[in-house]
């Protein structure tokens, strides 16, 4: 019977990341219901590390319209000013291949990378 191999790629995928600021690049979104509340819009979004020993790494998140606070946080970071846009529908699938920061801790609970915040590129 085969065994396992892991390649290089395979390691980073699953290690723990240190806490700290990582530019990302935003791979894909996809919309759908709430899990846990069906009437709540989530966007899925895959985001790909850009540099570092960690590069090629896949962080997963996932925005809410019940946790509204975080997706103001990343349109923010790329410029988009939800203040002056209040009532109307602001496009957050327009943000797909492009580059942002995020600070990611690891979630003791979960085992899983955690983003806390985001910012702009090089800032």
């Amino acid at each position: 019977m085969p065994g396992i191999t892991f390649e290089e790629q395979d390691i980073k995928a699953v290690g723990d990341l240190p806490a700290g600021w990582y530019n990302l690049n935003v791979k894909s979104m996809v919309e759908g219901a709430g899990k846990n509340d069906p009437s709540a819009t989530s966007w899925a979004t895959v985001f790909v590390i850009t540099d570092g020993p960690y590069e090629g790494r896949e962080v997963r998140n996932t925005f809410s319209t019940n946790f509204k606070s975080m997706v103001y946080k990343y349109l923010k970071a790329f410029g988009v000013d939800a203040a002056t846009q209040v009532g109307q529908s602001i496009p957050i699938e327009d943000t797909v291949n492009r580059q942002i920061q995020a600070y990611i801790v690891m979630d003791p609970a979960s085992g899983f990378p955690n983003i806390k915040d985001f910012k702009p590129i090089g800032r």
